[in-house]
């Protein structure tokens, strides 16, 4: 089960969002929410993305080295930090049941990273071992440290990490259009 929920984590989301989105009451406040939330979602995806370089998004664990420069001698998901805000400024631009809406959102966001963590985290120690296990007793896995573990010396790559964040970028902007365009034939 937990091999398929990370398989498929891209696809989750979809149907529940397609339904909040028929039901959704965007207003301009909620609008100006949601935007700060899912550009500081996608800031800090774009700066951890830059560490890891490349795709981040794919059916199946991979890693050529264990990344721990960067926001990831910080804590060791940065990207699923990005994931959070970006998913509460889709329910800050939904506007349903607020603020009932955020204690379904955070238990289920948290259910579902608990399960992908678990995968990678399981790779993660079958490839990288002792190395890993060290990173991962220095670093906490979502709740960031103020203190800086840093045993490697990545160069961010700022426009590869842009490239790759296109498909986040595109949905979005397409979950933008959709909600307002939903919501004006409602009227």
């Amino acid at each position: 089960m937990k091999k398929w929920i990370f398989k498929h984590r891209g696809c989750l989301p979809v149907l529940p969002g397609l339904l909040l989105i028929l039901f959704s009451k965007p207003y301009k406040e909620t609008l100006i929410i949601s935007l700060f939330l899912m550009a500081l979602g996608e800031l800090i995806r774009i700066f951890s993305v830059a560490y890891i370089g490349g795709r981040t998004r794919g059916s199946r664990t991979n890693a050529e080295r264990l990344v721990t420069a960067g926001p990831y001698g910080i804590v060791r998901n940065p990207i699923y930090i990005g994931n959070f805000f970006i998913g509460m400024g889709f329910v800050s631009l939904f506007n349903l049941w607020l603020p009932w809406m955020f204690l379904i959102y955070i238990p289920l966001f948290f259910l579902e990273y608990k399960i992908i963590i678990d995968v990678e985290e399981e790779f993660l120690l079958a490839k990288f071992g002792a190395e890993y296990r060290r990173y991962r007793k220095d670093v906490p896995s979502i709740f960031p440290l103020s203190k800086r573990y840093n045993r490697d010396k990545t160069n961010p790559d700022f426009i590869r990490a842009l490239k790759s964040e296109r498909d986040t970028f595109i949905t979005i902007v397409l979950v933008y259009l959709l909600t307002y365009l939903v919501s004006f034939l409602k009227f």
